[in-house]
């Protein structure tokens, strides 16, 4: 006598469907958590090295920082010390860098000789404008920034890690501590996004040369 094969019932399988749809509702969200953590992780693992590669050109070169002609420019001379285009890009930006040469034009992570203001500007990116929340006057020793394709908007930005995006702070002592203008200079990552405005936010340095941090707001 042949055994008749159980068959599911439409109830039985509405019931299944249901409970890995409930399943997967609870763990997409975790593994897309999990995964932009890591994006996080990679992204100021970059910036680590960017500070590690700036400190070792420093000491090669008289303590003199990267040169650059213009408010906005490449990281090429810290090529170097890298070895690799990776580290140049972030890594939730779609950006394809196959040599060096390529970090003209295509990195995310870009240096400035002299920061510029909008109003100022013609349209060359040369009308210097040394910005310091407590003395306008003084010159910027570096600013890092990034340029989106060939358009760079000054004072735009775009939360994108977390709702936060990381910052790399260079020199961070410039004035003394106890309330008297201990500045950090800082940049933005992600070109996908948007694009950094220039700033200095007015904090204490914890003695650090170089720091990576996250932040969701310019300071006013």
């Amino acid at each position: 006598m042949r055994m008749r094969k159980k068959k599911f019932t439409l109830v039985e399988i509405l019931f299944v469907t249901s409970i890995l749809a409930i399943l997967l509702a609870i763990l997409l969200p975790s593994m897309r958590r999990a995964k932009e953590y890591a994006y996080d992780i990679v992204c100021k693992n970059n910036l680590r090295q960017i500070g590690v590669a700036y400190k070792n050109y420093k000491a090669d070169y008289k303590n003199q920082h990267p040169a650059s002609d213009r408010w906005l420019d490449d990281l090429r001379p810290l090529y170097p010390y890298l070895n690799t285009v990776d580290v140049f890009v972030c890594p939730k930006s779609h950006t394809e860098l196959k040599s060096s040469n390529d970090l003209l034009g295509g990195a995310d992570y870009y240096i400035s000789g002299k920061m510029t203001d909008n109003d100022k500007n013609n349209g060359h990116g040369n009308s210097p404008y040394h910005f310091d929340l407590s003395n306008p006057g003084v010159n910027t020793m570096l600013t890092l920034s990034y340029k989106r394709d060939a358009v760079c908007l000054y004072d735009k930005y775009y939360r994108s890690h977390f709702g936060k995006f990381n910052v790399l702070y260079l020199e961070p002592y410039q004035g003394t501590e106890n309330g008297v203008n201990v500045r950090k200079m800082a940049f933005q990552l992600d070109k996908e996004y948007g694009i950094s405005k220039f700033w200095f936010l007015e904090v204490a340095s914890n003695g650090e040369y170089w720091l990576i941090d996250s932040i969701s707001e310019f300071p006013n």
